[in-house]
């Protein structure tokens, strides 16, 4: 179930966890194959197409500067192919009213109030555990979709830390040098995982 304040902290100490062990495994294992992944899944729920979503700021627990809103962008473009999207601005506005400290981080509470004020079914969670364009980019990402009804569990959540590897092979042939490319690619992979896990297709394009 989705953390309810009282036991928010236990939560959070929870995901610091789970971000310090992909960033332990991509230091360990720096040229990872992009089809291996570290991932836990969870999936307790079902989205129809076209359903009202909002898709918070990802939070940044990477350590490092980094332009969030350039590393959401791939995520937003994939995610509106199946989801009605709520204006960021409007997102912003909520996020600023509600005062909300952590964006990674939600109580039911908070999600259900996300849901009144801005009229969706679920809310979008992003943290970025890890980050890395040289010598070769990674990006470790936990994701979850959460519905905004306050008896609602976690629809979907995914756990997932990619290199710029995508294939062994000879000379480096395959392998993604630039930052922005594996982040599409993550973005595109975990968009159609929803779509596939939560909408129960496998049509995604």
């Amino acid at each position: 179930m989705f953390s309810s304040p009282g036991n928010s902290n236990v939560y959070k100490i929870k995901i610091l966890l789970i971000c310090l062990v992909l960033i332990s495994l991509l230091q360990i294992f720096p040229f990872t194959v992009l089809a291996e992944e570290v991932a836990f899944k969870e999936k307790a729920g079902k989205l129809e197409h076209g359903a009202r979503v909002a898709i918070l700021p990802f939070e940044n627990m990477s350590g490092l500067f980094l332009d969030i809103d350039d590393v959401m962008k791939p995520f937003y473009q994939n995610l509106k192919k199946i989801f009605s999207l709520s204006y960021m601005d409007k997102v912003d506005e909520v996020i600023w009213k509600l005062r909300l400290r952590h964006t990674g981080f939600l109580s039911s509470q908070e999600a259900f109030e996300i849901g009144q004020r801005l009229g969706v079914e679920a809310v979008i969670l992003g943290m970025i555990c890890s980050y890395q364009e040289a010598p070769e980019p990674s990006l470790g990402l936990i994701m979850k979709v959460i519905g905004t009804r306050e008896d609602t569990p976690i629809l979907w959540s995914k756990g997932i830390s990619k290199s710029g590897s995508q294939t062994k092979s000879f000379f480096g042939l395959n392998r993604i040098n630039k930052t922005d490319t594996l982040i599409n690619i993550v973005a595109k992979d975990l968009a159609e995982e929803i779509y596939i896990d939560l909408m129960k297709k496998n049509d995604f394009k």
